[in-house]
């Protein structure tokens, strides 16, 4: 079976910078890769589904894993 064409202006995510998110509520980590525009990750936690904005800045963090909890203590 042949396979349809890529997208030539498409970015894959793969190809994307990406970041690590430990959802410690969940128990769980993902790899999150930056929004196709550039300017954002998006996390969303596998447990609750809440969202999650990292956004990209000139002079941001060059920090690339995060531990968050979505759960109130």
């Amino acid at each position: 079976m042949q396979q349809p064409p890529a997208k030539a202006n498409a970015p894959r995510s793969a190809d994307r910078p990406w970041i690590g998110v430990h959802f410690t509520c969940a128990g769980r980590y993902l790899r999150i890769p930056r929004a196709a525009d550039g300017t954002r990750y998006i996390a969303r936690c596998p447990a609750c589904g809440q969202s999650l904005r990292f956004l990209v800045q000139p002079g941001g963090s060059s920090q690339r894993f995060y531990k968050v909890n979505c759960t109130a203590d």
